[in-house]
């Protein structure tokens, strides 16, 4: 499915900027209280990294992307807990290299 939005994305010639985010659950909102009910499969962020590397290679290369996740505040994260603030995840992949 995303990768027919970013098919849908790339039809657009007015579209210029991106901005992705992995879905995470916080305290306080509807889709928190449904999940403390019945939680269900969220990424973790080492299939996160697999889907941003198969769907940003499709992107037009003219479209900047201005984000490529989110971070909850520590407090109010549900799931998924990847264990690492927002500069940790993006030093992770680069350390590698």
């Amino acid at each position: 499915m995303t990768l027919g939005y970013i098919h849908e994305i790339n039809r657009f010639p007015q579209i210029k900027f991106v901005k992705f985010h992995h879905l995470h659950i916080v305290e306080g909102s509807i889709m928190g209280v449904k999940y403390k009910k019945n939680t269900f499969k969220l990424f973790t962020l080492e299939e996160y990294t697999d889907l941003l590397c198969e769907i940003l290679p499709l992107l037009r290369p003219d479209i900047v992307i201005q984000r490529l996740f989110g971070i909850s505040d520590w407090d109010l994260l549900i799931a998924p807990n990847w264990g690492l603030n927002k500069s940790n995840i993006q030093n992770l992949y680069g350390e590698r290299n």
